[in-house]
């Protein structure tokens, strides 16, 4: 059986934020916004540590910058 050499591809940076005292990461691909949170319902080693939410990227001038620096949802 031959190994198949697996090609990792950088999609965007992530940029750490926090908010009421809650850590995230957050990031922005194109018109998609990405949100990383703590999994805060974690019961066990086999649950994940982390979520990633996704959803469209808002363009409002009021919420942070073209980078994905805008606010989570709490």
């Amino acid at each position: 059986m031959s190994e198949t050499k697996s090609t990792w591809i950088r999609a965007t940076g992530l940029w750490a934020n926090e908010r009421n005292g809650r850590k995230y990461l957050s990031s922005k691909i194109g018109g998609i916004r990405g949100l990383i949170f703590p999994n805060e319902h974690r019961r066990g080693e086999k649950d994940p540590t982390h979520a990633l939410c996704i959803g469209h990227a808002r363009n409002r001038p009021d919420q942070g910058d073209a980078e994905g620096n805008d606010g989570a949802p709490f």
